[in-house]
């Protein structure tokens, strides 16, 4: 069975890719890999989220032992219009050193969250309280936030890109 390598220890993360490619009908080795995205906790916009993807990638590689390729998966938030939005990218190496780059679909943060990150606020932390506080609130909202929490959807997308599966 071939190794992937993965940029994180992340046991949500590593159970999308995993989830990801029995979907594929495809079985790996996934060996996740402790390493550094080399960016800020809390990226701002789409480039230093995919520089901090790329850094997790290349950087699972170089530790590494044989392997078909290496994915890195980084989570950011993009303002646009006043309001931040998620992205999830994901970015694969494979043992050649070929680069592919999958990004997700933009979601939109309640504006009350939006603003509270403008305030200096961390995402995480503002968007699971919000979620505690409408978790009476309509199915559509709360199916929303639970996705702006786990980030399986979103992950699941960039990595369909990434791969053009």
């Amino acid at each position: 069975m071939e190794n992937i390598l993965i940029g994180t220890t992340s046991e949500s993360k590593l159970k999308i890719v995993k989830d990801f490619f029995e979907q594929q009908g495809k079985e790996y080795n996934i060996l996740p890999q402790d390493v550094s995205s080399e960016i800020v906790d809390q990226p701002l916009d789409e480039d230093t989220t995919i520089l901090g993807a790329t850094n997790r990638a290349r950087n699972a590689a170089k530790n590494s032992r044989e392997f078909a390729f290496s994915i890195g998966l980084e989570g950011g938030l993009l303002k646009i219009n006043g309001l931040y939005y998620l992205i999830c990218v994901a970015v694969m190496v494979d043992s050649q050193g070929k680069q592919f780059i999958g990004m997700s679909s933009e979601l939109p943060l309640p504006k009350k969250v939006s603003d509270q990150i403008d305030n200096g606020k961390q995402f995480g932390d503002t968007i699971r309280v919000f979620r505690k506080e409408n978790s009476d609130k309509s199915q559509i909202l709360v199916d929303h936030l639970d996705e702006l929490i786990e980030r399986k959807k979103s992950f699941t997308e960039a990595l369909r890109i990434a791969f053009l599966i």
